[in-house]
């Protein structure tokens, strides 16, 4: 599992903005995200990835809606269908 980088970084910004993608905290507001809050989202992405990346066998980038959406299809399906494996002091 990799953290963000630059060209990463580049790549959020221009999918959230060609995606008109807004920053909201209610309905009446919402705006198009600062730079900062881009930041604290590679920020907490990184961190999310170095402390909980190895509990997750699927790592889905919302780039492109449509094929995000495939791969947690396939992910859900996957963990219905097929046996899991968790350590026994998971479910005690």
């Amino acid at each position: 599992r990799g953290s963000y980088d630059h060209r990463s970084r580049d790549r959020l910004v221009e999918t959230r903005t060609s995606a008109n993608a807004r920053s909201t905290f209610d309905k009446d507001s919402s705006r198009s995200f600062t730079e900062e809050e881009f930041n604290d989202i590679i920020r907490s992405s990184n961190r999310i990835n170095f402390l909980y990346g190895y509990m997750f066998d699927e790592e889905i980038v919302n780039e492109d809606l449509a094929s995000a959406l495939t791969q947690l299809l396939k992910a859900s399906w996957k963990v219905q269908s097929e046996p899991l494996w968790v350590p026994a002091s998971w479910v005690q």
